[in-house]
């Protein structure tokens, strides 16, 4: 039998038996015939066919081990791969399985062979499985349907079944091969795609996605309605290109879509063309990326709202501007109109003229750049507020104008609605309202100086008429010599005169506004009058602790001037520095010459000024508080008396001050007459005061405390006179008084102040305290009585009713 021709070895074998067959004939031959090249050469044959015979073996066997490595490689596919395989006989009992058909039924491969497989397969499923296996014996084809099998724990899963035929020699069924999937995770996908779709096709608004070649694979109910669809077939056949508009295209697909697939979600304004009328449809499309289960970009899915009702309110609204932008242009105040979101788009030229701000810098926020940074916070608040609500409007605020003045606006802005209620517009107006807001903040500042003076004008009256009805009632009593006569003379001719100037500077607040005081001008000496102010103005000075210097010219200073008047210009002026330094501070009363002038300055180190309050120090009912305990005094009208009668005089004065607790200084200048030699001047009065009994009495004027101390004495009471209320508690514990009289508005350590901390006081918790003040308002008798005082009496005090109280306690 020939050698079969695909062997390896057949075509060495056949030199081999030609070598042979020639070296049999050269046997037969005539040894001498046969040349030595001839055997060399049958040789060198014969040593070639060898190697090539190795070489051939040597191949035979790398191709038997690939055949190996082969059979076991399908042997690991076969165990390992994901998908179930089964070999079962005719009868279904199971030969041969796989590592995973054993993992989807639970067992082991060595439990899963033998057992049949219709132990796997639910019941409900069972006639199916059989019905397949009766055409596979009539067909040689794969058969592939659903079953519903279970574990070997009963738990079921849908699994996806490909069975075929193994047939013999002569046809018939010998055993069945059996490919198993498990499609769990694909029937959840399709019950949440039904969902899904359920859920979509009831939403009011255009659902739809596409593949990456912008292919539809779904659109909602809604939105085949929005479009002129009739049916999801015909928008799955229908590229995304024709739901735009032709010259939308380029813009949605080349540019917007890209764009989303780089940054996952984009959102868009779009025209879908309707396919039946052409009219276009105006969406807000919100598009985000479809992704597949390796979260690579699969597709595109888009939410999209209908605003073609909106874009046509828009359309309207956008033919109406110019209209608007020439009414803006003609009427004073500022307009403006802003997006939906707030953000100014357009503000009439006067803002621009106003602020020097552009239209394009205005836009947006930028028009903020303008206002107040007072005032930014408050509107930037309001105007968020507004916007989220859909509410109107209103703020006054403060602009800058291009040459870096603030005046006050009133802003104003309404929202415009669509015709569904979404606000798209706002429409605004900025009305200048300085001279308004300067008006109205004159009339409160007027108004509460108004209060002031009234609060404070029964306070200062009452404070002379005190002592005045107490001298009075002294000389009633006819019990004083003569030297206690001519005391209480001096006390009443003082308070007097100070009554009758407090009621004169009241008279003349009218014809201060008009400029009409009237002055009784003669030769006088300035130093004459500088003394009569120190005279008049000695006892407050004395009373807080306060020392004075005094610097007066060599020379005698003559001016033509009222002497009165001028002698109130300074006794003010000392009055103010006593009142406003905590007690024993300093005053410094200067006098020098300055070209034709005579300049006099009072320093005092006291609580200062500060500098907002510097340039209405001489405003008529200004007040300057302290700056530790808020006391006041006087009515206000001192300082601007004391300007009114210095500029009548022909003079000049200024306030200065580094700031609060750096103390002022007053500096008034006044035209000369002439010089002489200065005479020698007495010392200002300094009055005494009396300190023998029980009664201890604490006022800083001095008349009343002291008068009321002797009308007191004269009655059988002891008692001391103190000014202030630190003198007050130093006395507590030499004088150990039984009764406390006490004024209420004293500088430094108040009456209210006094009277609590002797409550707090372990000795004199139990001392009377009685209130005697110009002070008699309910809010001042609430205070007392909040601050331990049992009593509060109002100057002046009648004497028999305070006898009368005194006897009661």
């Amino acid at each position: 039998m020939p050698k079969n021709p695909q062997d390896p070895a057949a075509p060495t074998a056949s030199l081999r038996q030609r070598a042979e067959s020639r070296l049999r004939a050269a046997d037969l031959a005539d040894p001498d015939r046969i040349s030595a090249e001839e055997a060399r050469r049958l040789v060198h044959e014969l040593q070639v066919h060898q190697v090539e015979l190795e070489m051939q073996n040597e191949e035979l066997r790398n191709i038997q081990l690939a055949l190996t490595e082969s059979r076991d490689r399908c042997t690991t596919l076969y165990d390992f791969a994901p998908v179930g395989y089964l070999t079962m006989d005719r009868d279904s009992h199971i030969l041969e399985a796989n590592l995973a058909a054993a993992r989807l039924v639970g067992l082991a491969r060595s439990e899963l062979v033998g057992t049949r497989f219709a132990r796997f397969v639910a019941e409900s499923d069972r006639d199916a499985l059989n019905l397949h296996r009766r055409t596979g014996v009539g067909s040689d084809t794969t058969h592939s349907f659903e079953l519903l099998l279970r574990r070997s724990n009963g738990c079921p899963f849908p699994a996806q079944v490909e069975i075929a035929p193994v047939r013999g020699e002569d046809w018939p069924v010998t055993q069945w091969q059996l490919a198993i999937l498990d499609i769990s995770d694909r029937k959840q996908a399709e019950a949440a795609l039904h969902k899904f779709v359920s859920l979509a096709d009831q939403s009011s608004e255009f659902i739809g996605m596409c593949d990456l070649a912008y292919m539809p694979s779904y659109v909602n109910a809604a939105g085949l309605r929005m479009v002129g669809l009739d049916n999801l077939q015909q928008a799955l056949a229908t590229p995304v290109a024709e739901f735009l508009f032709p010259e939308d295209r380029a813009s949605i697909l080349d540019a917007f879509f890209p764009k989303v697939l780089r940054e996952g979600r984009g959102e868009i304004e779009i025209r879908f063309r309707h396919f039946k009328t052409g009219e276009p449809l105006w969406m807000l499309c919100n598009v985000f990326v479809l992704q597949d289960a390796a979260g690579r970009p699969a597709g595109l899915a888009t939410t999209s709202r209908n605003i073609t009702e909106r874009k046509r309110a828009e359309a309207a609204l956008q033919q109406s501007e110019e209209s608007f932008r020439l009414l803006a242009e003609l009427v004073p105040d500022v307009l403006c109109s802003c997006d939906a979101k707030g953000r100014r788009e357009y503000i009439s030229p006067r803002f621009e003229a106003f602020t020097g701000l552009t239209l394009q810098q205005a836009q947006g926020r930028g028009w903020m750049q303008a206002v107040h940074p007072d005032d930014l916070a408050r509107i930037s608040r309001s105007w968020a507020n507004s916007r989220q609500h859909g509410e109107p409007w209103e703020e006054r605020f403060r602009l800058r104008s291009s040459e870096g003045e603030y005046r006050w606006f009133m802003g104003r802005c309404q929202p415009l609605r669509d015709g569904d209620g979404q606000v798209v517009k706002w429409l605004g107006c900025d009305t200048d309202i300085n001279a308004l807001v300067r008006s109205q903040d004159a009339l409160r500042e007027a108004d509460r100086r108004k209060d002031e003076f009234l609060a404070t004008l029964a306070h200062e009256l009452r404070n002379p008429l005190a002592p005045l009805c107490n001298a009075l009632e002294v000389l009633r009593l006819g019990r004083n010599g003569t030297e206690v006569s001519a005391q209480f003379q001096d006390i009443m001719e003082r308070q007097v005169r100070h009554l009758i100037r407090l009621v004169d500077d009241l008279l003349e607040v009218s014809r201060i506004s008009l400029g009409k005081i009237e002055l009784s001008k003669e030769a006088v000496a300035l130093g004459s009058v500088i003394h009569h102010a120190i005279e008049t103005s000695q006892p407050l000075i004395d009373a807080a602790g306060h020392r004075l210097t005094v610097s007066l010219l060599p020379q005698q200073v003559l001016l033509d001037a009222d002497p009165v008047r001028l002698a109130q210009v300074f006794s003010n002026l000392l009055n103010n520095a006593a009142k406003y330094m905590e007690p024993g501070g300093t005053i410094q009363l200067t006098s020098k010459l300055a070209n034709d002038t005579a300049v006099v300055s009072v320093r005092d180190s006291g609580i200062g000024i500060a500098a907002e309050d510097l340039p209405r120090v001489f405003e008529l009912f200004t007040q300057i508080e302290r700056a530790k305990d808020g006391y006041c005094g006087g009515l206000g009208i001192g300082l601007a008396l004391v300007r009114s009668l210095v500029e009548m005089h022909g003079g000049s004065i200024s306030a200065y001050s580094a700031g609060l607790g750096q103390g002022s200084e007053f500096v008034v200048t006044l035209p000369l007459t002439g010089l002489a030699p200065l005479a020698a001047s007495p010392a200002p009065a300094r009055p005494g005061a009396l300190s023998r009994h029980r009664i201890l009495l604490v006022d800083d004027n001095q008349d009343a405390a002291d008068s009321l101390a002797v009308l007191l004495t004269l009655r059988g009471a002891r008692t001391r006179v103190t000014y202030s209320g630190l003198e007050a508690m130093c006395a507590l514990d030499t004088f150990q008084p039984t009764v406390v009289l006490m004024d209420l508005g004293m500088p430094g350590m108040d009456g209210f102040e006094l009277a609590h901390r002797i409550r707090q006081h372990p000795r004199f918790g139990r001392v009377h305290l009685i209130a005697l003040s110009g002070w008699g308002q309910e809010a001042d008798r609430r205070r007392s009585q909040a601050a331990g005082i049992e009593q509060h009496l109002v100057k002046p005090v009648n004497i028999d009713d305070l006898q009368g109280l005194l006897e009661s306690l």
